[in-house]
């Protein structure tokens, strides 16, 4: 059971698939993405101030066009209200690179409450890893970790470069860029918050 969030920025609607059981919100203009699909929108949430016409049929949650929030960051707020903790989010990169580190912020914020939240576009899938063990199966690509904490410890297993109990700093990228072999990949986060960005190949 999961909330799809859908913003405005770059992504293909065609990897999306909606379960049953699944809330799909989207955010402003990320409606024009899924108008002309078969995927059934829940809620639309925004001030419309990039959307040419307000679709009926739909519930809409209008917001003020001065205001704190992002229409991303509500639309996920309508989604935790719901019950939902995993969250899998189109359309937040791409754009202003100021809109996508907005939305990196988002993922921190989710991260502390315990929520597992995805930003996803073409190739690229980000995420905030909080203390625990990831397991990457069958992947092809890059992966890349940073420390979004002052210092992270962590370790990888089975990629191209390993560590071992190392501590990363977000002051130097030494995670950048690492590769996806054969084997099933584990990264551990010992202690700190790391950003991990995945940029897949094509088969």
């Amino acid at each position: 059971m999961k909330c799809i969030i859908i913003g405005a920025g770059n992504f293909n609607n065609e990897n999306i698939i909606k379960n049953s059981d699944d809330l799909l919100i989207c955010a402003d203009a990320g409606y024009s993405y899924i108008e002309n699909t078969n995927l059934k929108v829940d809620i639309l949430v925004g001030d419309f101030d990039s959307l040419d016409e307000i679709p009926t049929g739909i519930d809409i949650y209008k917001l003020p066009t001065e205001k704190d929030d992002t229409d991303l960051f509500v639309a996920i707020q309508e989604g935790i209200k719901k019950g939902y903790r995993v969250f899998d989010i189109y359309g937040a990169l791409g754009g202003r690179i100021e809109h996508s580190y907005a939305n990196i912020q988002i993922l921190a914020n989710l991260a502390k409450q315990g929520i597992t939240a995805t930003l996803i576009d073409q190739a690229t899938t980000i995420q905030m890893l909080t203390e625990g063990t990831y397991i990457y199966i069958d992947i092809k690509g890059y992966l890349s970790l940073f420390s979004y904490s002052e210092e992270s410890i962590i370790t990888i297993k089975h990629l191209k470069y390993e560590l071992n109990n190392y501590k990363i700093s977000n002051l130097f990228p030494l995670g950048i860029d690492n590769e996806f072999i054969e084997e099933d990949a584990t990264i551990i986060i010992h202690s700190g918050m790391v950003l991990s960005i995945i940029n897949k190949k094509n088969d």
